[in-house]
């Protein structure tokens, strides 16, 4: 098996390292590049991680344009781009639906879920539904609605909260849409059943929305 000398191996890493930060002339660490650009997070632990992942996200790209093969022996670099940056954005979005009493936010996660009272009757009482048709019978159980939490709404809702509160434009919000949805569909079976291929135009698109992204969000966290 070839291996890479010393010298081809320093060649590799300078490529994969060099431009990673999207602006010219940075002085500063690819890292403190992309932990900066999430400042409006106060949350130093996701901070990091955030910079961590969209720093990923570059390296998958230099990784790709390095390799240059044809087809699809690339979607592995593209997959993880679209895995990185959709979860750049679900993070973001979720963080900031939680950092304050929305109005919004509330009406819309009222009475979300359903808890089984178990101490509604006595433990000898069940109940049940008599299907007359086909005779079969069905358990039934006394619930009570309870507010959910964030993540507990499709993330599609998410989107949409975020617009309707005033931190993610709503020109953003089908692309963020479907970027959550190609995410979903990486999974072999979803990827298989629904004819799903990754698009490097769509991861893309993926890091160049997130900047104006981020600047709707920091604007908003700074009114």
């Amino acid at each position: 098996m070839p291996r890479l000398t010393t010298q081809d191996r320093t060649k590799v890493q300078s490529f994969l390292l060099s431009d990673l930060v999207p602006e010219q002339g940075y002085p500063g660490k690819p890292m403190e590049y992309f932990e900066n650009k999430f400042s409006f997070i106060s949350d130093a632990s996701l901070r990091k991680r955030l910079a961590e992942c969209w720093y990923q996200a570059r390296l998958f790209e230099k990784s790709r344009s390095l390799i240059r093969l044809q087809g699809d022996f690339l979607n592995a670099f593209v997959k993880g781009q679209i895995l990185a940056y959709a979860s750049i954005y679900e993070a973001v979005i979720d963080y900031m639906l939680d950092k304050d009493d929305y109005p919004q936010l509330n009406t819309a996660l009222e009475g979300r879920i359903l808890k089984e009272e178990r101490t509604a009757f006595s433990s000898g009482v069940k109940l049940q539904r008599h299907d007359a048709s086909s005779g079969s019978t069905t358990p039934l159980f006394v619930c009570r609605r309870t507010a959910g939490k964030v993540r507990d709404l499709k993330f599609s809702e998410r989107v949409d909260l975020a617009v309707s509160i005033g931190f993610v434009d709503a020109n953003h919000a089908d692309f963020l849409k479907q970027l959550y949805d190609s995410r979903n569909k990486i999974h072999l079976i979803a990827a298989s059943s629904k004819g799903w291929s990754p698009s490097k135009a769509q991861s893309q698109k993926a890091f160049e929305t997130l900047f104006p992204f981020i600047e709707n969000v920091e604007s908003f966290a700074g009114a």
